[in-house]
């Protein structure tokens, strides 16, 4: 590996810690280990390669694999059975949603843990005590789950209740987890998920494909308390109304412009406090740059420049005919 290639490496590498860095603060508060990340990087990294070999006509053993990725057999094996089995973390405390409303369902509509009225009957524990018994209710419903995990989950969503420690009485066949911050989380996951995508988009494009679009405008100067408020209300005020021409465009869209065999497309704006990485990001790039002599010009220089012309009125939306 050249000694370009070698910065370019660890450009990207500070770019990973920059990622990751405002995350910590929500892994510290939900109690999220290193080694809970380490297995979700190496799930992430056995998946992509995977399907990376696949498009290539390789085959995927676990062998190569772990040579390629710098793991251990074992690790592979248990991050691809983690993957098979649709579980992110941690395959035996992990419980997914569609576990718990299939248990809920079948306990309320199958004849086994049900009345003839849709209601669902006590439960026990033992599993010796015939039919009706929590375990076989699980083995119906989503056999080979952590059942401990799953009737904790039950218990603390509220759905369940377990009485006298020898049996288990339905409360709700609706589950909702308790807190708020469920939906945020994953939201949060899916819109990181998004903004590296565009960002990595940008990086290994060709030169004659399109860049999706990305900027950014930071306060040159620090701002106080009152200057960040005011900063926030003319964004929530600007961007909303952006947003909503946006969306009035795309809801006029109809063929040929839109098709069941296409891909779902989006456009986000975030308000942010600048990372405390950005200056060694910054620094490491200013590096690299020299490195390379400043010979080129990089070809998403139009996409820094946060000054640049912006776009009119938007353009190009259908007529009604032609929808």
């Amino acid at each position: 590996m050249s000694d370009i290639n070698a910065s370019e490496r660890q450009v990207l590498l500070d770019a990973f810690g920059a990622l990751l860095m405002p995350l910590m603060k929500v892994a510290f508060q939900y109690g999220v280990s290193a080694g809970d990340i380490s297995q979700v990087v190496r799930q992430v990294y056995v998946g992509a390669l995977e399907r990376r070999l696949a498009m290539q006509g390789r085959p995927a053993s676990d062998a190569r694999l772990a040579v390629m990725g710098g793991f251990t057999k074992g690790e592979v094996q248990t991050a691809r059975e983690a993957l098979r089995s649709g579980v992110s973390i941690n395959s035996t405390k992990s419980i997914s949603l569609d576990q718990i409303t299939g248990l809920l369902t079948i306990w309320h509509t199958d004849s086994r843990f049900s009345t003839a009225y849709g209601l669902a009957l006590d439960l026990s524990l033992d599993r010796n005590e015939g039919q009706r018994t929590v375990p076989t209710l699980i083995d119906a419903a989503c056999p080979g789950v952590d059942q401990d995990a799953l009737l904790d989950e039950l218990v603390a969503s509220g759905c369940v209740e377990i009485h006298d420690e020898r049996f288990v009485r339905c409360l709700s066949r609706a589950y909702v987890p308790k807190g708020r911050e469920v939906g945020k989380i994953a939201r949060m996951g899916r819109f990181l998920a998004a903004i590296s995508e565009n960002f990595s988009y940008n990086v290994l494009r060709d030169e004659s494909e399109p860049g999706y679009f990305e900027r950014a405008v930071i306060a040159e100067s620090a701002l106080t308390e009152e200057g960040k408020a005011l900063f926030l209300q003319l964004v929530e005020t600007k961007g909303q109304s952006l947003l909503e021409e946006i969306d009035t465009w795309l809801t006029g869209l109809g063929p040929p412009y839109v098709t069941p065999r296409g891909k779902k497309y989006g456009f986000g704006l975030y308000f942010f406090e600048e990372p405390e990485l950005a200056a060694t990001l910054d620094s490491s790039a200013n590096e690299w740059r020299q490195q390379r002599g400043n010979t080129e010009r990089s070809h998403s220089a139009d996409e820094i420049d946060v000054l640049a012309p912006r776009i009119g009125p938007l353009q190009g939306k259908p007529t009604q005919g032609e929808h």
